[in-house]
């Protein structure tokens, strides 16, 4: 006769329990994606940063720069785009950049002499060029006003609503539910 299985009686839940497996899991990869984003180049034309400037030297050049919550200080040539999300974009001598020049919530400075083959734009900040300044593309400085603050707050309020949602679905799950008593 085979042995006897143990059996266990259900029990009711007691809340969300999120498996240890799955927290793993969800770190290494926040983790992994931070490493990822603050690490070095080592040797590779691509420059990315997180709050950290970038400084392309005299002399040394890049492909494709991409700065967040940091600025970007260009002396050398840039073969491909250039782009600073919170923070501004400074070009301290003239230089050849091959791609697009792009900040949002910055400002961009460019030196005399400086030659742009892409579009020079600054989403929420201003645009500062010389009369010498040659921009291939189109120059177009977005400011600051209060469709722009709209514009960008408008995905945290709509994820503040969904956060919201859950929240109150989940509360309403765990409600006991009462039997009605017979009369």
């Amino acid at each position: 006769m085979p042995p006897a299985r143990a059996r266990f009686a259900p029990t009711e839940p007691t809340g969300i329990s999120i498996p240890r497996q799955v927290l793993l899991l969800l770190f290494v990869l926040l983790a992994s994606t931070v490493v990822w984003a603050v690490g070095d180049s080592n040797g590779d034309t691509d420059l990315t940063r997180f709050g950290h400037d970038i400084h392309v030297p005299a002399g040394q050049g890049a492909q494709d720069v991409t700065c967040f919550f940091c600025s970007i200080y260009v002396r050398g040539n840039v073969a491909g785009d250039i782009t600073a999300f919170g923070g501004k974009i400074v070009f301290e001598a003239p230089v050849q950049i091959a791609g697009d020049v792009t900040t949002i919530l910055g400002d961009i400075t460019v030196a005399p002499g400086t030659a742009i083959a892409g579009d020079l734009t600054a989403v929420g900040g201003a645009i500062q060029r010389p009369s010498d300044a040659q921009i291939a593309g189109d120059v177009t400085p977005i400011r600051k006003g209060w469709w722009l603050t709209l514009l960008l707050v408008s995905p945290f309020i709509l994820l503040g609503i969904l956060i919201a949602a859950i929240v109150w679905l989940i509360q309403y799950m765990r409600r006991p539910r009462g039997v009605p008593a017979a009369v």
